[in-house]
């Protein structure tokens, strides 16, 4: 067995322990998508369709993004739109997330070998009435094709309650 194949078993195993671990999540929702040759172009938004029914909780969106060492940039733009079920846009941002230490380069996150998965916080919001929301992301980098990512995904969380 050659050296690149042990690593791409190791990997398969990190994310089969990564989604055995995720299952374990008080999220309301969760879903991830592979971002085929690790690529993510600048026109293509990916959409996150969720329900609420408890509108007296507060809620935290966060990114999950999985990356490996040849991203090329130590941070990624992100604009991101909250629609409700009509498409009315409840809040719309740019935000800067860091996946990578400025000056070393070392990989922010979770991760070994070549693959490191961060959970970034988008939003805190609570949700004016029950109902089907969208949650729009794209990339907002100067690149038409952001390359070294491998999948992008959101959840839904309860916040904590602060007393």
């Amino acid at each position: 067995m050659t050296v690149f194949n042990k690593y791409r078993i190791f990997n398969l195993l990190l994310i089969c322990g990564l989604f055995m671990f995720s299952q374990c999540s008080n999220a309301i929702f969760e879903k991830s998508y592979e971002l085929e040759d690790e690529s993510w172009a600048k026109d293509s938004s990916y959409v996150f369709e969720f329900e609420v029914n408890n509108t007296s909780q507060e809620y935290l969106i966060n990114y999950q993004i999985r990356n490996n060492l040849e991203y090329p940039f130590h941070n990624l733009y992100l604009q991101y739109n909250l629609e409700d079920s009509e498409g009315k846009i409840l809040r719309s941002e740019i935000q800067e997330v860091q996946l990578m230490e400025k000056k070393t380069g070392r990989p922010y996150g979770k991760g070994f070998s070549d693959l490191y998965q961060n959970t970034f916080v988008a939003t805190s919001y609570s949700f004016p009435a029950s109902g089907k929301y969208k949650f729009r992301v794209n990339h907002y980098m100067r690149e038409q094709n952001v390359t070294g990512l491998v999948s992008f995904g959101v959840e839904v969380v309860p916040a904590l309650k602060v007393e």
